[in-house]
């Protein structure tokens, strides 16, 4: 009896086992056929997620051709174009795919464009998210800009590293008026009491990590101050000019032949119309050339201060009379771009200047007319000392103000319909000389003591009214650095310094 009742337990164990076996293979059955299922949709859903992601990035590409600063980034939203099949499920309530775009700008002449596409297959599984990637470069602006335009970002941890000094060679006791780097070369302005010094200074870039500067070739011009400098390729010929502000009364324009680096030659001057040589200031003061114009200031001055030449004959400026025109304010810094609005091509000039009520301005210089759009009174009357260009984003450094901000962004499109008002600003603490915004990062020349050289975040939100540390990556010694004289190429950043008397330095900065 014992044994039957043993062997009726064992049976129903047997039957329990036989059903959790059942079970657990129909579970598995379920769930290899829900993965198969899952695996094909996927497959499906990721073959449709990567052609949308190519439609966007051809779409950026095409926008760009057109409109180069129209490609920015745009947050992830849901997909529901009534004309895509793939996008009804969406527009009923169910799969979505999220597309967005994120662009980064090196320059004005190049941009990282990212298109990226992202979908949730199941609750059961992870976001998936595919991407392409594209670099977009702006060739008539490298034309338009004598081939003085960054293609990349330099390499390095400029936002968790500081930078140090890899090179360094002494300007002969010159007090430094500006530098501009081309295609591995530095253009050096300088002033000196000796009038035999060599006003214009050509040195070869480093080559390798540790090197310094090597001076190639120099020339004392008319023996005269030069107070700025932008160095551009002729691209019909290939040649390498060299256009300075010249202190000088009545031959305020000097033009180099640059091409062979090892002699540099003083090939013309020009004088400025309407400028009173017995006037306060006459001198040139900025130079900056775009395709075949060349724009020249003075300081404020008896006279117009805003000057225009055809350069399309390099070593032979002819000014545009007509154009002259007067600002009544010292314009410090200056940028021109050719920008597209409402489908036609206008050229707008900003300017960074001394003035109580104008310390930005825009001009549209279509046509070679200088017409004033707007002009910006930012608070207090510091004199605004620096301009970077870069995609839609106008970043602009004035004199040290008690309290701050020092540092300001605008939006150039909101600008030119008369917007004033600021993206952001920062407290630097300092006046800021110069400025050189590329991609994530800006580099400003600043008069802090210690802190010279500065890297701080090029996005604005991370920036602080009241704290200058805020958004600040790093910074690095270096005395006197000189407005006007911060430059970018390659992996490298060159300052120079001026401090009168024989310790003046052309530096490079570098981080690993």
């Amino acid at each position: 009896m014992q044994a039957k009742l043993l062997q009726r337990g064992m049976s129903t164990l047997e039957i329990v086992i036989a059903f959790a076996l059942i079970i657990i293979a129909i579970v598995g059955g379920v769930d290899a056929s829900y993965s198969a299922q899952y695996w094909s949709l996927a497959s499906l859903t990721s073959n449709e997620g990567l052609y949308k992601a190519k439609t966007v990035l051809e779409t950026i590409r095409a926008n760009a051709s057109f409109d180069f600063q129209s490609a920015s980034s745009s947050p992830l939203t849901a997909s529901k174009n009534q004309n895509d099949a793939a996008d009804k499920s969406c527009i009923a309530g169910g799969l979505c795919y999220f597309t967005g775009t994120f662009v980064t700008d090196y320059s004005t002449c190049a941009k990282f464009a990212e298109a990226r596409v992202a979908w949730d297959v199941s609750q059961r599984y992870p976001t998936t998210t595919t991407s392409l990637f594209s670099n977009l470069t702006n060739d008539a602006e490298i034309i338009a800009l004598g081939g003085d335009c960054l293609l990349a970002r330099p390499a390095g941890s400029w936002t968790t590293a500081s930078p140090s000094i890899v090179g360094s060679v002494s300007l002969g006791g010159e007090y430094t008026t500006g530098i501009d780097v081309l295609q591995k070369k530095i253009y050096v302005t300088a002033s000196s009491t000796n009038i035999s010094a060599r006003q214009l200074r050509i040195y070869s870039t480093p080559q390798a990590l540790g090197q310094s500067p090597t001076l190639l070739g120099s020339t004392p011009g008319s023996t005269l101050r030069l107070n700025a400098v932008d160095a551009v390729r002729d691209e019909s010929t290939g040649r390498l000019y060299v256009y300075a502000a010249q202190h000088a009364t009545s031959s305020q324009l000097a033009v180099f032949d640059a091409t062979d680096s090892a002699n540099p030659t003083l090939v013309t001057t020009r004088g400025l119309s309407g400028v009173d040589p017995l006037g306060s200031y006459p001198q040139g003061w900025r130079v900056f050339a775009y395709g075949s114009r060349l724009y020249v200031t003075t300081r404020e001055t008896a006279g117009p201060e805003l000057h225009i030449f055809d350069i399309s004959q390099p070593t032979q400026p002819t000014e545009i009379v007509s154009a002259a025109t007067e600002l009544t304010r010292t314009v410090n810094a200056l940028v021109v771009r050719n920008e597209i609005v409402n489908g036609a091509t206008r050229r707008f000039l900003y300017l960074a200047a001394s003035a109580g009520l104008k310390e930005l301005s825009v001009l549209d210089v279509t046509g070679d007319t200088p017409v004033e759009k707007v002009a910006v009174n930012l608070s207090n009357t510091q004199d605004a000392l620096s301009l970077s260009l870069i995609g839609n984003r106008l970043y602009v450094g004035r004199q040290l103000t008690s309290g701050g901000p020092e540092l300001f962004v605008f939006d150039t499109k909101q600008l030119q319909a008369g917007n004033t008002t600021p993206l952001g600003s920062a407290k630097v603490g300092g006046d800021v000389a110069a400025i050189r915004a590329v991609g994530d990062v800006l580099f400003l020349a600043t008069s802090v003591a210690g802190a010279e050289f500065e890297v701080r975040a090029s996005d604005y939100t991370k920036w602080s009214t009241t704290n200058a540390a805020t958004g600040r990556y790093s910074t690095t010694a270096f005395t006197n650095l000189a407005p006007q004289s911060l430059d970018v190429e390659g992996d490298y950043v060159y300052g120079a310094s001026r401090n009168f008397g024989g310790a003046e330095t052309l530096t490079t900065f570098y981080t690993p």
